[in-house]
């Protein structure tokens, strides 16, 4: 039986505001820091724009969190993010949920897997 840390909701910045998501940024390296075995939940919202900056912040976050042994994972706001975070291979490291609830209970939508194939989870 593995151990988890204790499970943090944050809605992901919609701004391209630089201060806000160095700020956003800060937040999460402090929680890697102080936590073991964090798992991170990112709510994007519906409206948000997951341009080259988001994506790295995004990036940014995963290796954080993972450093710190934790498990980043996404809310998907709207389709047009599960395809961009698929595209861009995003989804091979994050677990994509549909809701904050199925997130933060695990049951997940389904995991992306590097070859391209979509697998449930426990397959």
């Amino acid at each position: 039986m593995t151990s988890k840390g204790p499970v943090v909701i944050k809605e992901f910045p919609q701004s391209r505001n630089f201060a806000r998501r160095k700020s956003f940024l800060s937040e999460i390296r402090s929680l890697a820091r102080r936590t073991y075995r964090p798992q991170l939940v990112l709510d994007i919202p519906e409206s948000a724009e997951m341009a080259p900056d988001a994506i790295e912040l995004l990036l940014e976050c995963v290796e954080q969190v993972e450093q710190a042994d934790g498990r980043v994972s996404v809310v998907a706001g709207s389709p047009q993010t599960a395809v961009i975070l698929e595209l861009t291979r995003l989804a091979s490291v994050l677990d994509i949920f549909s809701s904050v609830s199925e997130a933060v209970n695990g049951s997940t939508l389904h995991r992306y897997q590097h070859d391209g194939f979509v697998q449930p989870i426990g397959a």
